[in-house]
C-alpha cells in the first residue's frame, strides 16, 4: 500500500505538473522485460548522477542496471573482452574499480557481484583496454600537497590487475617526454591504444599542442627511440575518442570527427576537415564518450539531450544524426561483446558469489531469471522529487 500510495502521489504530482516531471528524467527505466536480442553484444553506459551503470543488449533497447558496489561518481567506462572485465572510473573516490562479467544462460548480462579496485589513487578521465588487457587511461595521480602532478597516459598491466596489485601505474605519456618545448600530452582527455601506438587527445590547447596525438607503445619491445605524432590541431579540445580499423574517430564540444590513424605528415589545421555530426540544435550539446562495436557501428552519448547516438564506420565522410537510445543524463560508453551463440550459455560464476547476489550495499538488484530493479538511490531521488514538487 505504501509502494502503491507514493506511485498514485508521484503519478498526480507529475500530472499537475508536467513542466516539473524533468526531475525524474535522469533514471533509466528497465521494466522487468527481458531481453529478445540474440546477441553476445552489450551496450554499458553510466549514469554519474544516480550513480549507476547500466547495459542495453544490442540491439534491445532496454535499460538493464549492472551491480558496481559503492560507487560516488562513476564517469568512463571501459571493457575488456578477453578477460570478462568492465573498468568503472570512479574520480570522487580517485579509483578506477573493475568487475568480472557474466553472460548468463539466456543472455542477459551481469557482474560477478565483487568489486575489485584496479587503480587507486588516481583521477581517471577515460579509459582504453588494449588486446592483453592492459588498462590504459588519461588521468592525474593524487600526490601530497607538497608535490605536483600533471594529467598524463598511464598504464596498468593485466598482471596487476589480476594479482590486486593496485598502486604504481606506468607513466607512458608525460608533459616531460612528449616534446620540447611543446609537448604533445598537456591535458590529455580521451585515449584509445592499438597493437603499435597509443592516441590520445588534448582537452586544452589542442591548436597549439595537437588536439589528437599518438605516440609508440613502450611495452612491445620498441628499443628505438619513442616516435611522438601529432594528427590535428584543428581543434582546441577534444573529450572521447575510439578506434575502428585505419580509422580514429573523436567528439569535441562542436562536431563528432573522424581521420585516418597514419595521416599524420602534416598536422592538420583546417576544421571542417574530417566533421561527421555536428550539433542538431541551437543550445548546444555536450558530447562525452564512444566507442566502437567491433563490427561496424560507432556509438556515443551527448549528456545534454541525454541520447546516445550511432553512425557507421565504414569511412570518414558525414553522416546524418541517428539515435540509438534515450539516455538522460548519460556519460560514458563502452562495448563488450564476445563471439559464439547465446543458447546453451553456461553462467560463468565466481568463487564466493552467494545466493542474494546484488543485494549487499548495492546500487542493482537482480533475481536468477536476470530481471532487474535500479538502486535504492533511484528511489530516494524519484521520492525527495515528489515531495519537493508537491509544493509546486
Amino acid at each position: 500500500m505504501v509502494r502503491l500510495g507514493f506511485l498514485a502521489a508521484l503519478t498526480a504530482v507529475l500530472f499537475s505538473c508536467p513542466s516539473c516531471a524533468v526531475a525524474l528524467k535522469g533514471i533509466p527505466s528497465n521494466g522487468g522485460i527481458h531481453s529478445v536480442s540474440k546477441s553476445l553484444k552489450y551496450l554499458i553506459s553510466s549514469f554519474p548522477n544516480i550513480k549507476t551503470v547500466a547495459y542495453t543488449h544490442l540491439p534491445d533497447t532496454i535499460w538493464r542496471p549492472l551491480f558496481v558496489g559503492n560507487v560516488k561518481n562513476p564517469t568512463a567506462v571501459a571493457s575488456d573482452a578477453a578477460n570478462s572485465r568492465l573498468y568503472v572510473a570512479d574520480p570522487d573516490q580517485n579509483k578506477i574499480f573493475w568487475y568480472g562479467l557474466v553472460i548468463e544462460p539466456d543472455g542477459l548480462l551481469k557482474t560477478d557481484g565483487h568489486q575489485h579496485v584496479a587503480v587507486d589513487g588516481v583521477t581517471a578521465y577515460s579509459l582504453s583496454v588494449n588486446g592483453q588487457g592492459d588498462l590504459y587511461f588519461s588521468g592525474q595521480l593524487i600526490v601530497p600537497v607538497s608535490a605536483s602532478s600533471d594529467r598524463s597516459i598511464y598504464r596498468m598491466d593485466e598482471a596487476k590487475i589480476a594479482s590486486g596489485d593496485a598502486l604504481n601505474p606506468t607513466e607512458v605519456y608525460t608533459r616531460a617526454n612528449s616534446g620540447f618545448p611543446t609537448p604533445a600530452v598537456w591535458k590529455p582527455s580521451g585515449v584509445a591504444v592499438d597493437s603499435f601506438n597509443i592516441y590520445w587527445g588534448n582537452e586544452e590547447k589542442g591548436d597549439s599542442n595537437g588536439a589528437v596525438c599518438s605516440g609508440t607503445r613502450q611495452n612491445i619491445g620498441v628499443t628505438s627511440a619513442l616516435e611522438i605524432n601529432v594528427l590535428t590541431k584543428a581543434v582546441p579540445e577534444v573529450r572521447g575518442m575510439a578506434m575502428a580499423g585505419d580509422s580514429i574517430f573523436y567528439l569535441t564540444p562542436q562536431s563528432v570527427y573522424g581521420a585516418e590513424k597514419t595521416a599524420y605528415s602534416v598536422a592538420e589545421l583546417d576544421p571542417s576537415v574530417g566533421q561527421i555530426q555536428g550539433a542538431s540544435s541551437v543550445d548546444g550539446w555536450d558530447p562525452k564518450s564512444i566507442a566502437f562495436d567491433g563490427e561496424g557501428t560507432m556509438y556515443w552519448t551527448e549528456a545534454k539531450a541525454g541520447i546516445i547516438y550511432q553512425f557507421p564506420t565504414g569511412d570518414t565522410n558525414a553522416h546524418p544524426l541517428q539515435k540509438y537510445i534515450d539516455a538522460p543524463q548519460v556519460h560514458g560508453v563502452t562495448i563488450f561483446a564476445k563471439t559464439g551463440k547465446p543458447d546453451g550459455l553456461k553462467a560463468i560464476v565466481s568463487d564466493g558469489l552467494k545466493a542474494n547476489y546484488g543485494q549487499l550495499q548495492s546500487s542493482a538488484r537482480a533475481d536468477d531469471s536476470g530481471a532487474v530493479a535500479f538502486h535504492l538511490n533511484a528511489l530516494v531521488v524519484a521520492l525527495s522529487a515528489a515531495v519537493a514538487l508537491m509544493n509546486c
